[in-house]
């Protein structure tokens, strides 16, 4: 039925993007719609779309954040505190690697920010090991241009959590564009 829907969509001329995590939409007969392999993709997360301000973009991306990884929100704050922080002393674009590094080079000397630490840490070291070159990018992709054609996202073979996110931080960046 999806795919039926899909071919109707295309043959319509009305763009679609579909989060495959099967393969299921790769017999789709058409050379019109474009198929990326998500590790093909290049997304830095920290740039917003176009016309949506900085700290509104950062405070979304820390709750994707929460919301992928069941983070309470001592964690999300103090991700949200280093995005802060990162964009404020940051020349050029930064990069999830560039966060990564200056939470690493944090102090903390409280049991509760320590836990913090370790929580925040652990998972974004995790996304840059499996996303990689991914998601650590100066720019990447259009995803504006992405919405002007049928896409299909093949997701599979990525592990449920980066999965989710990089569907959440596609949809969230779409929510906001719009």
């Amino acid at each position: 039925m999806i795919i039926n829907m899909l071919n109707q969509l295309e043959s319509l001329g009305i763009p679609w993007l579909y989060f495959d995590f099967k393969q299921d939409a790769r017999h789709l007969p058409n050379d019109a719609i474009w198929v990326f392999r998500w590790n093909w993709l290049r997304l830095n997360p920290l740039l917003p779309p176009k016309g949506v301000p900085q700290i509104q973009w950062v405070q979304t991306l820390a709750d994707i954040f929460a919301h992928v990884f069941g983070w309470f929100h001592g964690s999300e704050n103090y991700l949200l505190e280093f995005l802060h922080k990162l964009l404020n002393s940051s020349r050029g674009i930064p990069t999830l690697k560039d966060l990564h590094q200056l939470i690493k080079k944090a102090e903390e000397r409280t049991r509760k920010r320590m836990d913090y630490f370790d929580v925040v840490m652990n998972r974004l070291q995790s996304m840059l090991l499996v996303l990689g070159d991914v998601i650590d990018c100066k720019r990447g992709f259009s995803i504006e241009e992405l919405l002007k054609h049928p896409v299909v996202l093949e997701l599979d073979g990525l592990r449920r959590d980066e999965a989710n996110f990089l569907v959440e931080l596609i949809l969230a960046y779409i929510f906001h564009y719009r």
